[in-house]
């Protein structure tokens, strides 16, 4: 799993930044990579969230909140990131779109709020 999500935000962060400039293949590589990794990430967080799902139940039954409140913004960050980045993927012909910064800044605050709850989990 930390592969994963390590590989989709260093290969997003990549793609930003190839944006700016003019080699397109560069940028159409980062592009390609950050896909195909934030694709395998996504398979991942699948299974991660089935294996738990039970564990998460329980917390919301028992209505502990504070205990998963870092999970639930991260997971509700992450359905948004999730469709803004199919919607670019499939939909949006161009760079500078509002969806694309939509992504970009969701994808930021996704990836902080996985480090909070990896670590969180872990003590």
């Amino acid at each position: 799993m930390a592969l994963t999500f390590s590989l989709s935000v260093v290969t997003g962060i990549g793609f930003h930044l190839a944006g700016r400039g003019s080699n397109h293949e560069a940028w159409h590589n980062w592009a390609v990579s950050h896909i195909v990794s934030t694709l395998l990430w996504l398979i991942v967080v699948v299974l991660h969230t089935k294996r738990y799902r039970k564990m998460f139940m329980s917390l919301a039954k028992r209505r502990a909140y504070k205990k998963f409140f870092p999970t639930l913004v991260a997971s509700t960050l992450f359905i948004i990131t999730t469709i803004t980045g199919i919607v670019l993927l499939l939909f949006i012909d161009g760079a500078n779109s509002s969806i694309g910064l939509w992504h970009w800044e969701c994808g930021i605050a996704l990836a902080v709020l996985t480090l909070v709850h990896a670590f969180s989990i872990k003590k």
